[in-house]
């Protein structure tokens, strides 16, 4: 437990560190914004202030907040960065103070009809602040000594980071103090005032937010599913059918434009795979919206799947056509938050949720290009490892299934391992005489398409070679090297999804 809790407070610390240089670095490239959202002022205070208690009491310290009575506190503006702002000020008085207390104190300086001035301060009885280092303090990487850095941790960016932030907000950041008699860090910032009935609206709002999963949202519509792989093919039609939606199947882009145009009722919404052999999906997109352009038709709403979440890659979805983007594998409530935004709902408590999400901001159908990735991290910017240290299965991704084989009613399971061990076999065969034949490209296919069906399935440590050999296609040395470890990998995994079965198996014979 310490060597976790020592893990886990090392990697905070080197978050933030590389938090503070991209902040930094946006400031000095003229990039950094500020957001425009509702926000209530003292929820922004006495969250902080529960993100510091337990600091604040292993230190033995007390800690006081002050916030007039009456004052405004339903503002527009950008909480996230009040908090930053708070949360360097606050950090850094905890830092520097072994006893005593600390204090956060907020007062009106201007208020006008439409918004107010504001005057923070946040007090310690630290170890304070000679007027030599008063004068340098706000410039990047500046502590007023190295033994500062040595026992007390930190870059210095927090307080330039702090210092461009207040300027935007239209205020003025500055310190009072002097050595052994602590400091007090103030600053002034503007925010806009809600109008009446905003806090109605939003709040109604707020309510009726829940993720949109099976449990609580059906939709009404017909999906046509463009996807070659057979173990991708399942989940989706799975996860789908759960939704509600009549699911119609392409293998490829050229099958799917011939359903489209034969069909006797439009599809509602289409979701294409980019990687697909005969036709690909950026190539159907095209040709499908040149059709749409050419006969009149109603614009069909496209969604990408893909496994690739790289900036270029949604630029490549939206130039080719494409509304919005979906990232395998994907998980139920991934899969309904698209479902929202471009089919109709039929369930009663999402009508409620229809009727007040046209009011609350940022909401609706959002063009790809806004539309950020679902999961935070990418699989083109994994682990340049394929050791033993990456799991066999992926335990997050088989709940998935297990979960949609429990609610489906159907061997979900059993089907998607039956495909998988029949297909991979074939995708070695490929990606061993695109080898021989020293086809870069065709190794880039058959590893795109076995990363794939490997991250649905779970199989993480073949998905991971998948991933190697995709993204060293063109250095067939290196990829040689990958491939020798498939066969021992791929064993493996066969060995892993067969104890699974067995297991879940056994499980529905004893709940029998």
């Amino acid at each position: 437990r310490h060597y976790v809790e020592t893990i886990h407070r090392s990697g905070r610390t080197l978050l933030r560190i590389i938090n503070d240089i991209l902040d930094l670095s946006k400031i000095q490239a003229g990039q950094m914004v500020l957001e425009l959202l509702r926000f209530d002022l003292d929820e922004i205070i006495h969250d902080i202030i529960a993100m510091f208690e337990e600091r604040v009491k292993n230190k033995g310290l007390a800690i006081h907040c002050q916030i007039p009575d009456g004052m405004s506190i339903h503002l527009l503006g950008d909480p996230h960065r009040l908090s930053q702002i708070l949360y360097n000020l606050m950090g850094n008085a905890i830092k520097f103070t072994e006893e005593g207390s600390i204090s956060v104190s907020v007062e009106v300086v201007e208020e006008r009809e439409v918004d107010v001035m504001f005057r923070f301060r946040v007090t310690d009885t630290g170890i304070g602040i000679t007027p030599e280092y008063q004068r340098h303090m706000f410039q990047a990487f500046s502590q007023e000594d190295p033994s500062i850095s040595r026992k007390f941790g930190g870059t210095g960016l927090g307080l330039v980071i702090t210092r461009n932030l207040v300027g935007m907000m239209d205020g003025n950041l500055g310190v009072e103090s002097a050595p052994g008699c602590g400091s007090t860090f103030w600053f002034t910032a503007r925010f806009g005032k809600q109008q009446a009935g905003d806090r109605r609206e939003i709040a109604a709002w707020q309510a009726t937010q829940r993720p949109p999963t099976p449990d609580n949202v059906h939709f009404d519509g017909r999906v046509l599913l463009v996807e070659d792989n057979q173990v991708n093919q399942e989940v989706a039609i799975a996860t789908l059918e759960l939704f509600g939606c009549q699911v119609t199947v392409a293998d490829n882009g050229q099958r799917a434009i011939t359903l489209i145009r034969e069909s006797d009722l439009p599809f509602d919404a289409i979701l294409m795979d980019c990687e697909m052999p005969i036709l690909d999906g950026f190539e159907a997109t095209r040709r499908l919206r040149q059709w749409e352009s050419e006969t009149g038709r109603p614009r069909i709403p496209i969604i990408a799947l893909t496994a690739h979440v790289l900036e270029q890659s949604r630029q490549q979805c939206k130039e080719a056509g494409m509304d919005d983007y979906l990232r395998k594998p994907f998980s139920q409530a991934d899969l309904g938050a698209i479902l929202y935004r471009w089919l109709p709902k039929v369930k009663d408590d999402t009508l409620v949720q229809e009727q007040t999400v046209a009011s609350a901001p940022g909401l609706g159908k959002n063009p790809l290009h806004l539309v950020p990735p679902l999961t935070s991290m990418p699989n083109d910017q994994a682990s340049e490892s394929t050791s033993p240290a990456v799991p066999v299965l992926d335990q997050v991704a088989l709940g998935r299934i297990m979960e949609l084989s429990r609610k489906g009613g159907t061997s979900l399971l059993g089907k998607m391992v039956g495909h998988y061990v029949a297909r991979t076999p074939e995708l070695l065969t490929e990606l061993e005489q695109a080898l021989e034949q020293n086809n870069s490209e065709g190794v880039r296919i058959a590893a795109h398409t076995l990363k794939s069906s490997s991250l649905t399935m779970g199989v993480a440590r073949l998905a991971e070679l998948g991933r190697a050999m995709e993204t060293d296609h063109a250095n067939l040395t290196l990829v040689r090297q990958h491939f020798q470890q498939i066969a021992s990998v791929f064993d493996e995994a066969k060995q892993a999804l067969s104890a699974l079965q067995s297991v879940q198996q056994e499980g529905e014979s004893f709940h029998e």
